[in-house]
């Protein structure tokens, strides 16, 4: 059922002078977590990862990603969704044989954007998945423009549910959304992704 998930992919760490060096670096069990095969490969994470890397200019994004331990436990909504509730107590993860199995992932994209950077920030749960084993696979497809605005956090958020300080990248980039803090942003194509 599971996969050891790639949190960085072999794709988008081939670059630079040796690129096949780089991509084979990702296959460290430092860059391995216990993901669903249907989260890692096909579902939103996989869409996120792939969207994230046509982002900046020609392509060029630092990627930060990781599990989010115990982490609150996300609401299913009627179309099957989860919502995420970052401000719920933390629930430890699930244990299957002796291996706790993160609820949820962050995945911080920076790029630049004109003579700017540019950060946005995603939690994803997998908690549907660790609830039900028998999902088809499917062929991996962009996020939809309600997916992205369903996970997109702010890095604030990210910070406080991974126990990670971000402050220091959050001080050097325009967030593209702060949820929580400002008004939400209505999303109604993939151009108001860029705003």
């Amino acid at each position: 059922m599971f996969d050891r998930g790639h949190l960085t992919s072999f794709d988008d760490a081939r670059w630079g002078t040796e690129p096949l060096r780089n991509g084979l670096d990702t296959f460290f069990f430092t860059n391995c977590a216990p993901q669903s095969v249907a989260f890692n490969e096909h579902a939103v994470w996989r869409r996120i990862e792939s969207w994230a890397a046509l982002k900046g200019d020609e392509g060029r994004v630092l990627i930060f990603n990781g599990p989010i331990f115990d982490g609150p436990r996300s609401t299913r909504l009627s179309n099957g969704e989860r919502k995420l509730q970052p401000d719920n107590s933390r629930v430890p993860d699930p244990i299957l044989q002796g291996v706790a199995i993160p609820k949820q992932y962050f995945k911080i994209v920076v790029y630049r954007e004109g003579d700017r950077l540019a950060a946005q920030a995603f939690v994803v749960t997998q908690e549907s998945y660790l609830e039900d084993f028998g999902l088809e696979r499917r062929e991996v497809a962009q996020p939809t423009p309600q997916q992205l605005s369903l996970y997109r956090v702010p890095l604030a958020v990210v910070s406080r549910m991974a126990s990670v300080d971000f402050d220091p990248l959050a001080a050097q980039v325009r967030q593209v959304n702060q949820l929580l803090e400002d008004p939400p942003q209505i999303i109604r194509s993939m151009d108001d992704l860029d705003r």
